[in-house]
């Protein structure tokens, strides 16, 4: 069989990479699953993304801010639009995001002093771990 007839590489050929991207072209993308939204926990989640963020090589404001925005439910979304409707996006606009869900979503101190009071007054089947798990939540910064 005559070689130039068929020039395209089969899976076992060795392929000139030179040949599949121009010159001085830099794909930089990644592809990373970030939990689902809790706003039960918000804190918890931002810190869970933050976490993920960083460990796929995402350091900058406005991707972070882009990729979380993207895994809000369309009434959380709501809540943050007028953060994502700025052009130019601000250099803080993660940290922005942040604050803004944190402070909107952040637990009442009523309904802070509710949960407490419903707590069991005894471990009973708790674990220790479990009521400081609890606890954590209603004081996450204390």
């Amino acid at each position: 069989m005559d070689p130039k007839l068929n020039d395209a590489p089969t899976s076992g050929d060795p392929v000139d990479e030179s040949q599949l991207e121009p010159a001085g072209c830099h794909v930089n993308a990644a592809r990373l699953e970030l939990p689902q939204f809790d706003a039960e926990d918000v804190d918890t989640w931002l810190l869970m993304c933050e976490n993920l963020l960083l460990d796929a090589g995402i350091s900058r404001q406005v991707t972070m801010f882009r990729k979380v925005l993207a895994r809000l439910p369309p009434e959380r979304f709501r809540m943050v639009k007028h953060l994502a409707v700025r052009h130019p996006l601000p250099d803080d606009c993660y940290d922005q995001l942040k604050n803004c869900l944190s402070g909107r979503l952040a637990i009442a101190p009523a309904e802070r002093l509710r949960r407490l009071e419903s707590l069991p007054p005894e471990l009973g089947d708790w674990k220790p771990s479990q009521l400081y798990g609890q606890l954590e939540i209603l004081y996450p910064d204390e």
